[in-house]
């Protein structure tokens, strides 16, 4: 998108900052709000955390798994440099990102087998905009589930967030982003597995972290709804096989985000 989430919270008469960066998960999240607000000592009144199905569990997975290892957030988003993009400053060996690396490729070889053997199955997505016929899409035909102590391992920086913005008098707002299954889910055959196993999964997250947010005392945001609507209608995110959201996207997002700011 040309614009972020920010830039339409500033439009609406707030002041706002995205720390948000690529290839970021919960752990980073925490990070940064540590090193650019809380240390420097930034005031504030709300902390908004986007938690995205599509990779914010993988990515905590990953951030435990490398700083366990030794490593750094090179390792972690697996290529060269980029500036700012993580606050501390290691130096690992390249054995590292070997070792680390190693059981995720395995598993993603795994993967691209399983959706090789399904190529071939069609689905047809029925949008109010257009019919959309896919095969070789990577949806999930399975529920995801994971257990208690994963699920403890992603929440723990949301925890330290909200902790650290209750001391600083801030609101914490968590907001729950969808899968690319979990977008189109209304629009696909009502049997259908990859139907299924999205809903499942998206019930599941919204029970784990609205639970979550109310132990916390933060506000909630299911994005879902909206962007299966706005989506529907037009283009929503940067293509049909894509879940980021594009300029539309993120003006569906800010609509849901501006009333608990008003509050």
């Amino acid at each position: 998108s040309s614009q972020d989430l920010a830039d339409f919270i500033r439009r609406a008469g707030f002041k706002a900052v995205n720390y948000g960066f690529g290839g970021y998960g919960p752990h980073q999240y925490r990070d940064a709000y540590k090193a650019y607000i809380i240390e420097k000592d930034v005031r504030h009144e709300n902390v908004l955390i986007n938690f995205c199905f599509c990779n914010d569990i993988g990515n905590s997975i990953s951030y435990v798994n490398v700083m366990r290892l030794g490593g750094d957030w090179k390792q972690f988003l697996g290529k060269t440099s980029t500036k700012n993009a993580f606050p501390f400053n290691f130096s690992p060996p390249w054995s590292v990102s070997i070792a680390f690396n190693l059981p995720f490729w395995m598993l993603q070889q795994i993967r691209n087998q399983k959706q090789r053997l399904n190529s071939q199955d069609s689905l047809e997505i029925k949008l109010p905009r257009k019919h959309i016929e896919i095969s070789n899409w990577m949806l999930e035909d399975e529920p995801k589930y994971f257990d208690e102590t994963t699920w403890e391992m992603v929440f723990r920086p949301i925890q330290e967030i909200t902790k650290l913005a209750n001391i600083a008098g801030a609101r914490v707002i968590l907001g729950y982003y969808p899968d690319l299954a979990q977008i189109y889910s209304p629009f696909m055959p009502k049997k259908s597995p990859y139907r299924l196993a999205a809903e499942h999964n998206h019930l599941n997250a919204i029970m784990k972290l609205s639970t979550l947010a109310k132990e916390l005392g933060a506000d909630f945001i299911d994005y879902t709804e909206a962007m299966q609507l706005a989506h529907g209608k037009q283009l929503a995110t940067t293509k049909n096989s894509d879940y980021h959201p594009n300029l539309l996207g993120v003006k569906t997002m800010a609509k849901e985000v501006l009333p608990f700011l008003r509050n």
